[in-house]
């Protein structure tokens, strides 16, 4: 396992362990002492003269003094503190330098990964009956030589090292923007103007575009930005969303409700399993009437279906709060925001009541939405495992985004578009670890987040313990009121 911590975004450019970035903060530290110690130096200079202790003064002085012996001494303080000055600074500017160009390279790569795989949607789109004939010849070979034993077959390969390799990370990265090359393969524009044209574009758009198709077939005829209306079919189509359970504990005597988190590892460890069946938000309150503060805890994806069943934490609600993000877009908000924002309400919390949210997997795009959302007053969000690149939060609201190498979750989101507000923390987090043989993606676990939450509550590097600041200094004391909440989609009309 892993223990670094790699950090990304945050209005930098820079990427690196936050080791790194600890060690640069050190060193202008250092450089900032060594000047003061400069300044100090020139003063106790200046008192010497004034006193007739130099050379440049000395001329009522014994004449067994040696003021060379006090000039030598303070050049050579001088010199030291220059040099101490300059190599810090070089020292700095050349760690800096280092974690810009790793920051430059990861850029390129990811370029260069969404320039073949956009290339290659393209040449599908313009060729589609090529790219099935070539695709089924592939897999007629493969099925052919696992029967004469050529390779093993299919269904005897363990497939999880390749789900869980940063290679096919990049590549579902890269996949996530590039639909939009598709469409124009089968549209026969060129190849050069397609991938110039999805360079503004990406997971979002995708996510839209696939809405609408769903909305077509589902016979509604109507474009994207009414997809999600009434009569529109069952799948990837959004309906109505009732509490159907609201489990609330009061504080009473000899039963301690749970005190403010001080770190991020006491959100994480807060945050409900996506189970079924099971509360989807946790609301805590703390402090009462205009005053109160309220900590919002969101799941995860509970069920993969597309349908649009009585889960809200599905495919459908990803889809749409994914969506939310195109340009123009105008698709209704997804189940899973719409479900936080009225745990919230239920909880007492008003639409400027201090707000703090902590979510896993796609509940971490609700958690995005509320925090670019300008009705609320969201103080700072943290996600882990969530598709949310593509999410930019409101100017001045922190987002602190896990993502670990190996899960393919975050990468679903696209590349998106850097923000001054959201740093990413990222992590090796399977190396040398022990997978379980049904832990189909291992580096999505929500157990191994809060293991790297813990990690990044004992670093010591500048944003990280900002964010920690923030979390400490957003309540105190032990919670109000604490409330579990289950949603559920009504019952479809059609």
């Amino acid at each position: 396992m892993d223990d670094r911590l790699i950090l990304a975004g945050g209005g930098s450019t820079a990427v690196a362990v936050d080791e790194l970035f600890v060690e640069v903060a050190r060193l202008h530290r250092l450089a900032a002492a060594a000047r003061d110690w400069g300044r100090r130096l020139a003063s106790i200079t200046s008192s010497l003269q004034a006193l007739g202790l130099t050379s440049s003064s000395a001329g009522f002085l014994p004449s067994r003094f040696d003021a060379s012996a006090v000039d030598a001494g303070l050049g050579g303080a001088a010199s030291a503190i220059t040099r101490s000055i300059r190599l810090a600074e070089r020292l700095g500017h050349d760690l800096m330098s280092s974690a810009e160009r790793y920051g430059r390279a990861e850029r390129e790569a990811v370029e260069r990964w969404r320039f073949l795989v956009g290339a290659a949607a393209w040449a599908v789109g313009a060729a589609p009956l090529y790219a099935a004939a070539t695709a089924a010849t592939i897999a007629g070979a493969t099925w052919l030589a696992a029967e004469t034993n050529a390779v093993p077959r299919v269904d005897r390969i363990d497939w999880r090292p390749v789900f869980s390799s940063p290679e096919f990370v990049s590549l579902v990265r890269a996949l996530a923007d590039s639909p939009d090359e598709l469409a124009a393969g089968g549209a026969h524009v060129p190849l050069a103007e397609s991938l110039r044209a999805g360079d503004g574009l990406g997971a979002p758009s995708a996510a839209a575009v696939l809405l609408a198709a769903a909305a077509m077939i589902a016979g509604t005829g109507r474009s994207a930005g009414a997809v999600g209306t009434a009569g529109a079919g069952p799948v990837l189509v959004e309906r109505d969303l009732g509490i159907v359970q609201a489990r609330t504990v009061h504080p009473q005597p000899g039963a301690p409700l749970p005190t403010a988190p001080r770190g991020v590892a006491e959100l994480a460890a807060r945050i409900p399993s996506p189970e079924p069946g099971a509360p989807q938000v946790r609301v805590e309150r703390y402090g009462e009437g205009a005053d109160a503060r309220y900590i919002a805890y969101v799941t995860g994806t509970v069920t993969f279906d597309v349908h649009a069943g009585s889960e809200p934490f599905d495919m459908t609600s990803n889809l749409h709060g994914v969506a939310d993000d195109a340009p123009a877009a105008n698709v209704p908000p997804a189940a899973m925001e719409r479900a936080v924002r009225l745990a919230l309400a239920e909880a007492g919390a008003g639409t400027s009541s201090p707000v703090l949210v902590a979510a896993y997997s796609g509940g971490g795009i609700a958690a995005a939405q509320l925090a670019a959302a300008s009705d609320l007053n969201v103080v700072g969000a943290v996600t882990f495992g969530s598709p949310t690149a593509s999410a930019p939060p409101s100017d001045g609201v922190p987002v602190l985004a896990f993502e670990h190498a190996e899960d393919p979750v975050p990468a679903t989101g696209g590349a998106g578009a850097p923000s001054p507000d959201r740093l990413v923390v990222a992590r090796a987090a399977l190396d040398g670890a022990v997978i379980a043989p049904d832990d189909v993606l291992p580096g999505h676990a929500l157990s191994r987040y809060r293991e790297t939450a813990r990690l990044v509550d004992a670093s010591e590097e500048a944003r990280l313990v900002a964010f920690r600041q923030t979390v400490a200094g957003f309540a105190e004391g032990g919670a109000t009121e604490v409330t579990s909440f289950r949603f559920g989609r009504e019952a479809s009309a059609d």
